[in-house]
């Protein structure tokens, strides 16, 4: 974060542990402008079970259950837009969304297209085999993306490449892509 501008961050993490730590590193780095939520995005509001990562990971904790997962959480969800709105952030631009839910961006963005909107860039996990998992088509989270207006770049160890979804998608793999509008 820039010492000379302070923008607004809004960060949401569902589980408990996790978000203490969020809190305690806002609390230590004087950063009075990130406001935390103790939820989790997604398509309605309610309850939805989080299926915990091994200990060595926490970071991989997912509404998606995986080969590692070894206990569950039941968290709250919250439509973005609805929330955002509701809490006073419904307005005006957003310079920066960025998600990493594995697997789930899609379920947690398809609720969120004035959030979109309003976004000039975008950086998100891209997780084709996880999203098979819960039934859905991955071309179907970059196609909401797109629709919004952003132009996605895959981002890799060179950089930013233009992305090739066919062989992500075929060859299942978990990839970063930033995107922007012109």
């Amino acid at each position: 974060l820039s010492s000379k501008n302070k923008p607004r961050i809004v960060a949401f993490e569902p589980d408990t542990i996790n978000f203490n730590t969020l809190e305690e590193n806002i609390r230590l780095n004087g950063k009075d402008n990130v406001i935390a939520f103790n939820k989790a995005i997604s398509d309605k509001e309610g309850v939805l079970t989080l299926y915990l990562y091994k200990n060595y990971n926490p970071g991989r904790h997912s509404f998606i259950k995986q080969a590692n997962s070894v206990g569950t959480a039941e968290v709250p969800i919250v439509p973005l837009d609805a929330f955002l709105q509701k809490e006073g952030f419904g307005d005006g631009p957003i310079k920066l969304i960025k998600i990493d839910i594995e697997g789930y961006e899609y379920t947690a963005l398809k609720a969120a297209i004035q959030t979109l909107e309003r976004a000039k860039h975008i950086l998100t996990e891209f997780s084709p085999y996880m999203m098979r998992d819960i039934g859905q088509e991955p071309m179907d989270y970059i196609k909401l993306l797109q629709s919004a207006g952003f132009k996605l770049q895959l981002i890799d160890e060179k950089g930013l490449s233009v992305p090739d979804f066919a062989t992500i998608i075929n060859e299942n793999q978990q990839v970063n892509l930033f995107g922007s509008k012109s």
